[in-house]
């Protein structure tokens, strides 16, 4: 129990402000949570199989980025079936 302090205090004092910030984060995060509970009642969105919307689900990109803070492939392609469904709408 002892050295499972001692690396943990390790880990603390080699970034200490990134742990500090993550502990800060984590905590917002619960407070978030709870408010929605309390607020709404539920603790996540519904959610929706995508057969169910689209009966078969196939698709294909014809070009992607693995930037970070871009959409995911599957949101990508969820926009790009929608965007088949109404007339004259093209997304690539």
């Amino acid at each position: 129990m002892k050295l499972k302090k001692l690396k943990l205090l390790g880990l603390l004092l080699q970034h200490p402000i990134d742990r500090i910030l993550d502990g800060l984060r984590a905590q917002r995060e619960k407070q978030f949570k709870k408010a929605i509970v309390l607020k709404y009642g539920i603790t996540q969105l519904p959610t929706v199989d995508l057969l169910e919307l689209f009966g078969e689900f196939e698709e294909e990109l014809s070009t992607y980025s693995f930037l970070q803070s871009t959409s995911q492939i599957t949101d990508l392609m969820i926009l790009k079936k929608f965007a088949k469904s109404i007339q004259n709408c093209d997304y690539y």
